[in-house]
């Protein structure tokens, strides 16, 4: 009896090696999706990827991680996948991390916008009233867009 050939990869499913763009466009959930926002790209040929963690997302390097993140890649990539992590050195291009830079970005700024606002320093200066810092949100909407919460409906 003569083994079937492998199936082809699904017409149109080409990784075209940007790892965030297609980590944020497959939605990724799960282990699968921690291993894939963690990691960065270090290299793809053909269908094995290779992946590297930061030393901080270590235990994304778990071989049960990496079966989910492989499971997701055969379903769109086809037989074949190969996936391998390494724990090393990034340049803070996963999507974790450029996240948590604009995170931290837009933390900065609502900080900034706060200690600098002339009725906060009215208050500070002439009441001594105190900005308890880690109660400082950036806003999750773009600036001029109140929602209803804060037009104080409920």
């Amino acid at each position: 009896m003569a083994a079937k050939p492998a199936p082809a990869a699904p017409a149109g499913r080409e990784f075209e090696g940007d790892w965030p763009a297609f980590v944020e466009a497959q939605a990724l959930t799960g282990m699968a999706g921690l291993l894939a926002r963690h990691a960065e790209l270090a290299s793809h040929e053909g269908n094995h990827f290779q992946l590297v963690l930061p030393e901080a997302s270590r235990m994304y390097a778990e071989k049960l991680y990496q079966d989910k993140l492989k499971a997701e890649l055969l379903a769109r990539f086809g037989p074949g996948v190969r996936v391998s992590v390494r724990v090393g050195e990034t340049s803070g291009a996963s999507v974790a991390a450029v996240r948590n830079s604009d995170a931290q970005r837009r933390l900065e700024s609502a900080t900034q916008s706060i200690e600098t606002d002339p009725f906060v320093r009215e208050l500070v200066d002439g009441m001594g009233a105190q900005v308890v810092s880690s109660s400082i949100k950036p806003a999750t909407e773009p600036q001029g867009e109140a929602t209803d919460t804060a037009r104080g409906k409920p």
